[in-house]
């Protein structure tokens, strides 16, 4: 499974905090639908089981390429198909 702790990054420059509640975590598992792996961000699509048990696709957008690039994550690790669990 991806770790997410990984995939976390601090908001940089042209981002703001007012769009998020930092005192709520959630938390999306599912498997990778679509990996957008491009500047300035990387985009996951995740799909998961909804209330009612029907797909619901869920996209994030993860930190900077640059910032996962220098993680050490790569791009094959969130390959359509992969289980992942992401925490924000």
């Amino acid at each position: 499974m991806l770790c997410s702790a990984l995939l976390a990054t601090p908001a940089l420059a042209h981002h703001g905090p007012a769009a998020f509640d930092p005192s709520t975590e959630v938390v999306i598992e599912g498997t990778v639908a679509k990996l957008v792996w491009g500047n300035p961000h990387i985009y996951i699509t995740i799909e998961t089981a909804g209330a009612d048990g029907g797909k619901v696709l869920q996209e994030v957008e993860v930190g900077p390429l640059a910032a996962i690039q220098t993680s050490g994550l790569k791009r094959e690790l969130g390959s359509p198909g992969a289980r992942v669990a992401v925490r924000a």
